[in-house]
């Protein structure tokens, strides 16, 4: 039985006991004016005190029961709320490997992209490198220089010069017959020589990256925001500045800081936090650095 009920009909029998002691004194002094109406009174009195027994009876066991339901509930809801919760790491786990594997495709195709553009970059320098020598045999070509006139033209210009009429004719042949006309000739030839191009070698090479290299300045810049440490620390070194010497040819003033700072977070956890607390002031001091760590390690 529970604690509370038994507390209660402890006091209830101790509170009995009391009412029958002071029943027995009002019997003493009740027997002068009747037994029975004084029986009757206690009858009464009893059935009232045992009808509140039941009572306190019938609530206690429906507490009681009400308890050991609200327990039951409590457990069942806590075991739901655990179930539920696992269900959702399980979930965030599977999110997260299909995102490291959609992530990892992607990083595949870049590579790949990037490693088809690198087997093209020798074939795009050599065609510069021709366009290049072209630019300086054509600009030192004799034909891209001035022309002089003939030395036949010459002496007909100084001819007709000496003539009255300052016009090309025929000398007199034989009985002095002049075979052509002393009138003014109409109009003149000229020979229409096209203008060497004068640009420079940096302009050449901006005309050509944007006819041939387009879409590359934001895939190196993805590179650059992207790379990590997955190897040796020489290893993420060359990969490092050969990404920093692509980027060269868009920014001709790169911010050297900038490049320091994603080299630093790009290394490994042990590897990244000695580097910071040296504070290396350029890129060089920060490979220079890693490598160092990486030995002693």
């Amino acid at each position: 039985m529970d604690a509370v009920v038994a507390k209660t009909f402890d006091e209830m029998l101790k509170r009995m006991e009391e009412f029958d002691t002071r029943s027995a004194e009002r019997w003493e002094r009740l027997e002068k004016k009747g037994f029975e109406d004084a029986s009757a009174a206690l009858q009464e009195r009893e059935e009232a005190v045992d009808g509140r027994l039941a009572a306190l009876e019938d609530f206690a066991s429906s507490q009681y029961t009400a308890a050991v339901v609200a327990d039951n509930w409590g457990t069942h809801f806590d075991s739901r709320v655990t179930d539920l919760e696992q269900r959702m790491v399980d979930i965030e786990l599977i999110r997260l490997a299909e995102i490291r594997d959609e992530q990892d495709d992607r990083v595949e195709a870049l590579e790949g992209a990037v490693g088809e553009l690198q087997s093209w970059r020798p074939e795009i320098d050599g065609h510069l490198d021709d366009i290049h020598y072209e630019h300086r045999r054509l600009t030192k070509s004799p034909a891209m220089q001035p022309q002089q006139p003939p030395l036949k033209a010459r002496q007909e210009s100084a001819a007709a010069a000496q003539h009255p009429s300052r016009s090309l004719v025929d000398w007199p042949n034989g009985h002095r017959v002049v075979m052509t006309t002393r009138a003014p000739k109409y109009g003149s030839v000229a020979t229409i020589i096209p203008t060497p191009a004068n640009a420079d070698w940096s302009t050449l090479c901006a005309l050509v990256r944007e006819c041939f290299c387009r879409d590359q300045h934001e895939l190196l810049l993805r590179q650059l925001f992207n790379i990590r440490q997955t190897c040796s620390v020489q290893e993420y070194v060359d990969k490092f500045v050969d990404l920093i010497e692509q980027l060269s040819a868009y920014t001709p003033y790169p911010n050297t800081l900038s490049y320091t700072t994603r080299f630093i977070d790009g290394l490994h956890d042990d590897i990244r936090s000695v580097v910071l607390v040296q504070h290396p002031g350029d890129l060089d001091t920060a490979c220079t650095l890693a490598l160092l760590k990486e030995e002693a390690i």
